[in-house]
C-alpha cells in the first residue's frame, strides 16, 4: 500500500519572493510577519509563532502572504527546514511552499519527513565546501514515501508521542545537569566553611589549630628571608647594616569584619600571609611562539570550578633568556589566577608541569611549605573566594584585578590535618560529580541520535 512519489507528483511548488530595495520603507517596517531563515532556525518545534520584522501591505503585494496552517520549506542558506506556519506571514525567496497540497498527503507527516531527509539533501547538493543552495526543480524532485492518510496519521501519533518521551527525558536531564552544578558549588562552600569535615574533626583532634599552623608558616617565611639576606651580604662581602632585619615587609592580615564565622581551631588568612611570592605575567611575547618549546598559559589553560590546568589548547614558546621568563615560569604546586576578563579562574600547576610561563592576563602565587597547596586552591574556587574577586573587581570597561587584590583575598585555615581531609573529601564528590555529568552528557547525546 506504500508507494514513492516526487513533490511534483504531490503538490505545486512555490517559491517565496522579495519585495527590492531590502530596507524600503514602503515596503518593510509594517505589522505583517516578515518570515527570514533566522527566524525558523530560531523557533524549536514544528511551528512558527512569531517573526522579528513585518512588511507593509505595499510589501506583501510583493512578496507571497500565506496564511496559517502553510507548510514552508527553507531552500537557502540552512536548507530543507520545515516550519507549519501560525501566524499569517510573507515568505520570500529563500522559502517554498506547496499551496495545491493533496488533502490526502498530512502535512505534519511531510513536516517529519523533511526533517529525516535533511541530512541527505544537504549532502547531495553541497556547492563548494559550506554553501548549500536548492532551487525549485531540486525540491520539486525530492521524493516522498506515499501511505494511506490513516498511515501517515498514526507515523506522526507515534513520533510525536516518542519525541515528547525524548523531550521529557532531555528536560530531566538538563534538570539534573543544573543540579550537579549546584551540588559542585555546594560542596566547596562546606567545605571552606568547615562543615564537610565536622564529623571527622570530633574523632581526630588537632594539636595545632588554624592560627598556630599560620604563625609558625609567617615564622618560617621571616626565617628564610633573613637567611636569604645575610647570605647575600656574605657574597658581597659586607657586613649587615644596622636595624637591616626592620626591612622585611609583614604581609597584610585579613579584614574579617564581613567574613563568615569559622569553626573552633580555625583562623583567617590572606593569600599574601600563604603565599610569599605573587606576581603578574608577560605580555608581549607574541614574536616567542613557536610549535615547539615551553608552555605559554593563557586564560583559556583556566577554568571556574577545578583546579586542573586544561592543556588542549597550548601555546608553546621559546622564552626569552633573562629575568622576565625567570620571573614568570611556574613551578609545581604554582596558584594560578586569571586577573583580567573572565576573573577568578584557577589552575594548580601539576608536578610535571614541565617548562612553563603566564601571559600578562594571569597572576601567579607561591605557596609557602607547611600546609595543603590543594586546600588553597579549592578556596579561591570556592564561592567564597570568587565573591571576593568579584567585590574586588576595577575597571570601567575592562575589570580586572591587581596583584594587592588577589594577595589581600581571605582564606579560611583549619589544621593541615583538617585541610588534607577535606581536599580528599573535595576530590571523591568531584570524581563522583564528573562521573555524573559524563553520563548525562551521554545521554543526551544519545537522545539526539
Amino acid at each position: 500500500t506504500w508507494a514513492w512519489a516526487t513533490l511534483a507528483e504531490i503538490t505545486e511548488v512555490i517559491r517565496g519572493s522579495s519585495p527590492r530595495p531590502k530596507g524600503d520603507p514602503r515596503y518593510f517596517g509594517g505589522d505583517i510577519p516578515w518570515i527570514m531563515i533566522s527566524d525558523v532556525s530560531r523557533e524549536p518545534g514544528k511551528y512558527l509563532t512569531q517573526t522579528r520584522e513585518g512588511v507593509t501591505p505595499a510589501g506583501a503585494e510583493r512578496s507571497r502572504l500565506l496564511q496559517p496552517g502553510a507548510l514552508i520549506l527553507s531552500n537557502s542558506g540552512t536548507v530543507c527546514v520545515p516550519k507549519i506556519l501560525r501566524v499569517a506571514g510573507c515568505i520570500h525567496d529563500g522559502f517554498v511552499t506547496f499551496p495545491t497540497l493533496s488533502s490526502e498527503i498530512s502535512k505534519d507527516y511531510l513536516y517529519h519527513w523533511f526533517h529525516f531527509i535533511r541530512p541527505r539533501v544537504i549532502q547531495a547538493n553541497k556547492q563548494g565546501i559550506t554553501q548549500v543552495n536548492l532551487n525549485t526543480d531540486i525540491v520539486r524532485e525530492l521524493p516522498v514515501p506515499l501511505c494511506p492518510l490513516p498511515e501517515q496519521h498514526r507515523i506522526v501519533e507515534k513520533i510525536e508521542e516518542l519525541f515528547s518521551d525524548l523531550d521529557a527525558g532531555v528536560a530531566s536531564l538538563e534538570r539534573a545537569k543544573a543540579n550537579l552544578k549546584r551540588y559542585r558549588a555546594s560542596v566547596l562552600k562546606s567545605a571552606v566553611e568547615g562543615r564537610l569535615t565536622e564529623e571527622w574533626r570530633k574523632e581526630h583532634p588537632q594539636t595545632e589549630d588554624g592560627q598556630m599552623l599560620l604563625d609558625r608558616i609567617l615564622r618560617e617565611r621571616r626565617d628564610k628571608w633573613e637567611k636569604d639576606q645575610l647570605a647575600q651580604f656574605k657574597k658581597k662581602g659586607k657586613e649587615p647594616p644596622k636595624n637591616w632585619q626592620s626591612k622585611y615587609e609583614e604581609p597584610s592580615v585579613p579584614n574579617t569584619s564581613e567574613l563568615p564565622k569559622l569553626p573552633e581551631g580555625w583562623g583567617w588568612a590572606t593569600v599574601g600571609m600563604l603565599c610569599g611570592y605573587v606576581t603578574s605575567g608577560s605580555r608581549g611575547w607574541a614574536e616567542y611562539y613557536s610549535d615547539e618549546g615551553g608552555v605559554f598559559l593563557r586564560i583559556g589553560n583556566l577554568d571556574h570550578g577545578t583546579i586542573r590546568l586544561d592543556m588542549r589548547r597550548i601555546q608553546h614558546v621559546r622564552a626569552p633568556v633573562g629575568a622576565e621568563a625567570e620571573r614568570t615560569a611556574v613551578r609545581p604546586g604554582d596558584i594560578l589566577v586569571s586577573v583580567t576578563a573572565d576573573v577568578g579562574m584557577i589552575g594548580l600547576a601539576p608536578i610535571d608541569v614541565g617548562e612553563a610561563y603566564i601571559n600578562q592576563h594571569i597572576s601567579l602565587c607561591r605557596p609557602e611549605q607547611g600546609f595543603s597547596r590543594d586546600y588553597l586552591a579549592w578556596c579561591l574556587t570556592s564561592d567564597l573566594g570568587q565573591r571576593q574577586f568579584k567585590a574586588m573587581q576595577r575597571g570601567a570597561t575592562k575589570v580586572g584585578l591587581g596583584l594587592d587584590d588577589v594577595k589581600a583575598t581571605a582564606i579560611p585555615l583549619p589544621p593541615l590535618a583538617d585541610q588534607e581531609q577535606i581536599v580528599a573529601l573535595i576530590e571523591e564528590r568531584l570524581s563522583q560529580i564528573d562521573s555524573a555529568e559524563k553520563t548525562i552528557e551521554a545521554e543526551l547525546i544519545r537522545s539526539k541520535r
